[in-house]
């Protein structure tokens, strides 16, 4: 029935999606019906996970569907607290108006052990592998300016150099996909990464 309901519906310039699944009886005063549901589930079962099967995964970040879905649950992320010789590892990012220092980190995919969700960031993020330690702090981040998410730390060693240019400060101002190893936090630290300098700090101490 939702099969053959799918087919008929055609989207055009004056039809919103919403508008759609109203004339079909899929919302209600504003809410699924149980055949809406049906159908959502129907519609969402092709989507890849959050990262896809890319090595950057860009593709599988779900375009302007990313937010509205993901703020619907507290999705779980994993930064990667990489420590060498009392020297942490963090990389610059660019995004959405903000630009600093961050740890590198994904947001998990399903079936995804450590060690899956920790070398996935590594090589996308870093282009070399590394391996899960152990997990160091966790933070549910309510206040998170995109949506609420929870966040664990975890440490863990490079099985290799990465393969990003290091920053040199002689050169000026960092640039998107650098790195640099700090002994202490840096004052251009992401402002919502800024919370987890604390256990990163501990661990570089200890």
């Amino acid at each position: 029935m939702i099969e053959k309901q799918k087919k008929e519906v055609t989207l055009t310039i004056k039809q919103s999606p919403v508008e759609i699944f109203e004339k079909q009886g899929w919302i209600n005063e504003g809410e699924y019906t149980p055949d809406g549901l049906a159908a959502l589930a129907e519609l969402l079962s092709p989507l890849s996970t959050v990262w896809g099967k890319t090595a950057k995964g860009n593709p599988g970040r779900w375009g302007a569907a990313f937010s509205p879905l993901m703020s619907k649950v507290v999705p779980f992320s994993t930064e990667l607290v990489v420590v060498k010789d009392g020297f942490v590892l963090l990389t610059w990012r660019e995004f959405e108006g903000t630009a600093g220092w961050h740890t590198p980190g994904s947001y998990v995919n399903p079936r995804e052990t450590w060690q899956d969700t920790v070398s996935r960031i590594a090589q996308r993020e870093l282009c070399v592998d590394a391996t899960f330690e152990r997990t160091i702090a966790t933070f549910s981040n309510s206040q998170n300016p995109r949506f609420h998410d929870l966040t664990v730390l975890a440490r863990c060693h490079l099985e290799g150099e990465p393969a990003l240019n290091l920053y040199n400060p002689a050169t000026g101002a960092p640039s998107q996909g650098q790195c640099a190893w700090f002994r202490e936090r840096p004052a251009n630290i992401l402002p919502i990464h800024d919370k987890y300098w604390a256990p990163i700090e501990a661990v570089l101490c200890s």
